[in-house]
């Protein structure tokens, strides 16, 4: 995959908001890529890399859209990826807070998507399976 560099950035005046209302500290707010293993997709889908950015276990969204840039590296140029996010990593995936149509064609290896949600992201690519000669 090689190295690169995954950014998100945040409009100006973007407002971050707990779902349900509760109250949260801004001060456990990060972003990171996740070791491999740390998530788990639909085993229809293979993994290129995941993301989290908010706090974990807690759903936040923005009243701007954000732009994540994931690196997933040069070999992907030119080829259309699936952008799922899940609270936990582990399973309810969805297109939920994904700027439709939650994918993105990649360009010098990054893959860039629109958010309204923070939690994990997993960018895959479907599984494909060889033809059999019979």
């Amino acid at each position: 995959m090689g190295s690169g560099t995954s950014t998100i950035e945040l409009p100006a005046g973007t407002v971050i908001t707990r779902i349900g209302g509760d109250s949260f500290s801004a001060s456990d707010l990060h972003a990171r890529v996740t070791a491999p293993g740390a998530v788990t997709v639909s085993s229809s889908d293979t993994l290129v890399v995941s993301l989290e950015w908010g706090i974990s276990g807690i759903a936040l969204q923005f009243n701007n859209p954000l732009t994540m840039h994931m690196f997933v590296g040069t070999s992907f140029n030119g080829q259309t990826l699936n952008v799922a996010r899940s609270i936990f990593g582990a399973s309810d995936w969805t297109t939920d807070g994904i700027v439709a149509p939650a994918t993105c064609v990649v360009d010098q290896g990054v893959c860039a998507v629109s958010v309204t949600k923070a939690s994990f992201y997993a960018v895959t690519t479907p599984v494909i399976v060889a033809a059999s000669n019979s």
